[in-house]
């Protein structure tokens, strides 16, 4: 003999046993009707604080210059103010939270410098290096390094040094030469080593004695013999044919000092700096 399936009790909250004898089995056996579940939402949400964004949106929370994304999966991203490194004489404002991200982001203002009304201020315009004390604008050099330091007050410097150049093809920079005062010890550019010369600025060929005034130019010369120079005269036409030699561009002007780097530009760099 068949029977109705047995109905599992406890019932889950809400539920209830229905029966419908009218029905020839097994539809008259007991049933458990369930009210119907509230199906999930469709499209996800994010919160935060008291703000509910939709998936896709994004909105500017109250009190806060950021800009909140809800992502996929109820995910939460935040964008923040860009916030760069300044110089001791800058600073930021203070946000605008009466308009939107990005615009409420603080603005860039230039620090008023101290004022020194009296002896007794807690701001010490002196700065201070291996025992000794600088004023305001006094320069420090270090050695191995092409460069100084200035004192801005406080104690805090600022570091002058070399600006970097980029050069053309066929050249190169200078290693920094100790021996000179900034900035004529900053790199230089100069030519590269081609296949068969080097190719000299210049500063070379002067300090090497060439083209200077006409006695170096005769001094060079003069230990040739003079049959040597009646010999060579033919080699000598046949040289002035060819392009003129670094010595000779350098005393008819043809190179630019500017070429070899000697104006070298520099920036001051602004850092907080304890040499």
């Amino acid at each position: 003999q068949l029977e109705c399936p047995r109905i599992l009790l406890p019932l889950p909250d809400g539920c209830k046993v229905v029966t419908d004898s009218s029905k020839p089995f097994p539809g008259c056996c007991p049933k458990t009707e369930c009210p119907p579940t509230e199906e999930p939402p469709t499209v996800c949400t994010c919160t935060i604080g008291n703000l509910t964004i939709m998936e896709g949106k994004s909105a500017r929370p109250p009190g806060l210059c950021m800009l909140a994304i809800c992502k996929s999966n109820g995910n939460l991203e935040l964008l923040d103010c860009p916030m760069a490194w300044l110089p001791p004489s800058m600073t930021y404002g203070e946000p605008d939270l009466n308009r939107p991200f990005p615009d409420c982001c603080p603005k860039v203002q230039h620090v008023l410098p101290p004022k020194y009304e009296s002896v007794a201020t807690t701001i010490s315009p002196m700065c201070f290096h291996e025992g000794k004390q600088y004023c305001v604008g006094d320069q420090v050099e270090v050695d191995g390094h092409c460069g100084y330091y200035e004192c801005e007050g406080n104690n805090e410097w600022v570091e002058v040094k070399c600006h970097e150049v980029s050069v053309p093809d066929g050249w190169t920079l200078s290693p920094e030469d100790f021996s000179e005062s900034f900035p004529r010890c900053c790199p230089k550019a100069v030519p590269m080593r081609h296949e068969n010369s080097w190719w000299r600025g210049c500063d070379w060929w002067k300090k090497n004695g060439y083209g200077d005034s006409e006695e170096s130019s005769e001094e060079d010369h003069s230990g040739h013999d003079d049959d040597d120079d009646d010999d060579d005269d033919s080699d000598d036409d046949d040289s002035d044919d060819d392009d003129d030699s670094d010595e000779d561009k350098c005393e008819d002007g043809d190179y630019n000092d500017d070429n070899y780097g000697v104006n070298n530009i520099f920036v001051k760099i602004y850092s907080f700096l304890s040499i």
